[in-house]
């Protein structure tokens, strides 16, 4: 009963992280009570482990810690005799999902979930019968069963109304506003969220709160309004840090969003303060998202050591999902400065594996991003390879391609579109297809096709308040090789002169490395000759013919690639 006081007192605090040691102490003395047999007032006798239990996962998950919440319970439920009380069995179940479903929530869960509710199905509403309610239609949101997922989590608000549970009220409220969302009444989901959050602070319902203030956030990043997003993102950061829960999933994810949106608006340095746990007291699962977050910047950056920091971070992908999609999509971008395909190609195979198996979704729309950016590698990979090479490059791709485009078609529920990231990763996927048949000289596409793929790419990273500061730049910086190579050089000029800017002010060096050799300026250079011998005296465009020729490129491949006339191509051949 100390340790049980203790553990309440220091949730009270909040010191979650404390009242789950003693939680813990509690649950580890009661077997060894003097009469386990008798019926005790406060819920603590050692044949009913299900409130102790409870109270471990609860103060697990605020502290952050649900894998040891999650573990705890486990093991309880596993001991359990076969004759146990079915309410005793239903709050195991639930205890095992309250802690598991803020990580890699499996099918399993769902099917845990809709026993207990049959477990307690004769019993009155009561609290706990009330969270159950509100649990398993989180739970059904999660896996996309949202008639089922409004149909309990109704119950679980007129169950609450009638018995003043708010913090189940709050949840299942959120839920339904999270269907809002999702039925493209983004307005109304807004405003439901706000209310919720707010009346759950009220209520000190912390939980509630939190996860009511991260899907404001999530809401606005989905509408591609990043400022709003950055805004609820670290409000419910602040909130969780002020209620003493900055781990718990919702305070820890908050805090990883904000310095994503920082991130792709621009503010690196910001991000990386934002990532910082310097002096804290993170869990480990914190402390691999944060530098899962942080390694883009340092890979865009062309800073060393990303291949020691990947290694620390892949044995936590099974735990967490957002740390395998942030290292990747690092490392993918690593390897494309290096042109590594191979290296690519498995760190790919690898992640989907995983992914699919975690979401229980082998076509889920990230791998739209995941294939453009190896697409990408792939185009790195070209210009030092021999013709013959260039070929299977392409056909190695092609597989890459046409898995991003097929995650489309079958990721996307009936009746919904992709957001608006979806859409500029969409177009980014297309625009590198294209440049690679196009630095391959295997079916290239027109210059017209080409230059509209890499426009609409750019505005596809640019659309409404999206913003994505370092895509914008990046397409524009490719749009520059095409103009270039099209003739059309003082467009080109005008397109790196913006992706330089760009990649100035965010230290990107690998981006400011690729506009360098374009060999385009703002000021241009004149198609006269220039004065000296040698390469010196070169043209832009016959300088680019010669760069070809050392490649290996015939007279017509060098035409298709610089999009003009065989003929024109042969006199700058013959002028060199």
């Amino acid at each position: 009963r100390a340790s049980v006081r203790a553990g309440e007192e220091a949730m009270a605090v909040p010191a979650p992280q404390e009242a789950m040691k003693h939680f813990q102490a509690a649950l580890e003395i009661a077997p060894m009570m003097a009469d386990p047999a008798a019926p005790r007032a406060d819920g603590l006798g050692a044949d009913d482990p299900a409130p102790l239990v409870l109270a471990v996962v609860d103060a697990a998950v605020a502290a952050g810690r649900s894998y040891r919440g999650l573990r705890l319970a486990r093991e309880a439920l596993a001991a359990l005799p076969a004759d146990s009380a079915n309410l005793t069995r239903a709050q195991l179940l639930y205890a095992v999902n309250f802690a598991g479903v803020g990580g890699e929530a499996g099918l399993d869960m769902l099917h845990d979930s809709a026993e207990a509710l049959r477990l307690v199905a004769d019993e009155p509403d009561s609290l706990f019968k009330i969270k159950l309610k509100a649990l398993h239609a989180r739970l059904n949101l999660i896996f996309g069963r949202e008639v089922e997922a409004e149909r309990w989590a109704r119950a679980a608000i007129e169950s609450a109304r009638e018995h003043d549970c708010r913090g189940a009220l709050a949840d299942a409220e959120t839920t339904l506003a999270v269907l809002r969302r999702r039925a493209d009444e983004p307005a109304e989901a807004a405003a439901r969220l706000q209310a919720v959050a707010d009346e759950a602070q009220r209520a000190g319902e912390t939980v509630a709160e939190l996860r009511s203030r991260y899907n404001i956030g999530s809401l606005y990043y989905e509408q591609g309004d990043l400022e709003r997003a950055q805004s609820a993102y670290e409000y419910a950061w602040r909130r969780a840090r002020e209620v003493g829960r900055p781990w718990t999933i919702f305070g820890m994810d908050s805090r990883g969003m904000t310095g994503l949106v920082q991130y792709t608006r621009g503010d690196w340095d910001g991000a990386l303060r934002t990532f910082d746990i310097t002096g804290e007291a993170p869990t480990g699962l914190a402390e691999a998202l944060a530098a899962s977050a942080a390694l883009a910047i340092h890979v865009a950056r062309g800073e060393p050591d990303a291949g020691e920091v990947f290694a620390k971070l892949r044995p936590w992908w099974e735990r967490e999902s957002r740390i395998a999609v942030n290292t990747v999509v690092a490392m993918l971008e690593l390897h494309e400065q290096h042109g590594d395909t191979e290296a690519a190609g498995a760190l790919l195979e690898d992640a989907i594996g995983l992914l699919s198996e975690l979401w229980q979704e082998p076509w889920f729309l990230g791998r739209i991003r995941l294939s453009a950016l190896a697409v990408a590698t792939f185009c790195a990979a070209v210009p030092g390879s021999p013709a013959a090479a260039r070929v299977r490059l392409v056909e190695r791709a092609r597989s890459l391609y046409d898995d991003g485009r097929a995650s489309v078609e079958k990721g996307l529920p009936d009746g919904r579109r992709l957001g608006v990231e979806g859409v500029a990763w969409l177009a980014r996927l297309d625009a590198e297809w294209a440049r690679l048949r196009w630095l391959a000289d295997v079916d290239p596409p027109t210059q017209q096709e080409h230059v509209a793929l890499w426009q609409a790419t750019i505005d596809g990273f640019d659309a409404g308040g999206f913003g994505n500061v370092l895509e914008q730049a990046r397409a524009r910086a490719r749009l520059a090789a095409v103009l270039r190579a099209a003739g059309r050089g003082a467009q080109a000029a005008e397109q790196a002169e913006l992706a330089r800017a760009v990649a100035r002010q965010l230290r990107a060096e690998p981006l400011l490395a690729e506009i360098r050799a374009l060999g385009t300026s703002a000021a241009g250079r004149s198609g006269n000759r220039g004065g000296g011998r040698g390469v010196a005296a070169l043209t832009d465009r016959e300088s680019e013919v010669l760069a070809l020729l050392v490649q290996g490129r015939t007279n017509r491949q060098i035409a298709r690639q610089l999009y003009i006339s065989e003929k024109t191509a042969s006199v700058h051949v013959s002028n060199i």
